[in-house]
């Protein structure tokens, strides 16, 4: 073979460099592409799952720390401020379920179904039981709220 390149002409020996250099360019090129697109994918996956996932659980935590020192100070508080912790208490559970169905709809793991059912089941009662601590602390049954929170009812 290589001695049949010797005998080629200048003219024709060039070509086939030429079209060697392409190939080899090309396949590069190619070979590139492929990976810097797999790249951006799995980038595109780990910033949908792990990223903007961290980020609405981490305003759904907020949204319990608010909800959770709101009904602690609740049965303390003076009328304006009950008020104003029953209209902050809406807009956060309303934070807190847009969240989560966001979460929920983002991360199609398998694994987490399980931990996304214990949640919804404790948020339930925590909804349930904030509410009755609420009520409560209407009617101005202060030892009923502490014991309730102290989990003595």
């Amino acid at each position: 073979m290589l001695k049949n390149i010797r005998n080629m002409k200048f003219v024709a020996r060039l070509h086939l460099m030429i079209i060697i250099i392409l190939f080899i360019a090309t396949t590069l090129g190619l070979i590139g592409f492929t990976r810097t697109t797999q790249m951006s994918a799995t980038m595109d996956d780990l910033y949908r799952k792990s990223l903007a996932g961290s980020k609405l659980l981490i305003d759904v935590n907020l949204a319990i720390s608010k909800l959770h020192l709101g009904i602690a100070e609740y049965a303390l508080a003076t009328p304006e401020m009950r008020a104003k912790t029953r209209e902050a208490q809406s807009a956060l559970y309303a934070a807190l379920d847009e969240n989560m169905q966001k979460y929920i709809a983002l991360s199609a793991d398998k694994e987490q179904d399980g931990l996304v059912q214990e949640f919804n089941a404790a948020y339930q009662a925590y909804k349930t039981d904030s509410t009755q601590a609420i009520a409560l602390a209407d009617a101005g049954k202060i030892q009923e709220v502490v014991a309730f929170n102290a989990g003595a009812t």
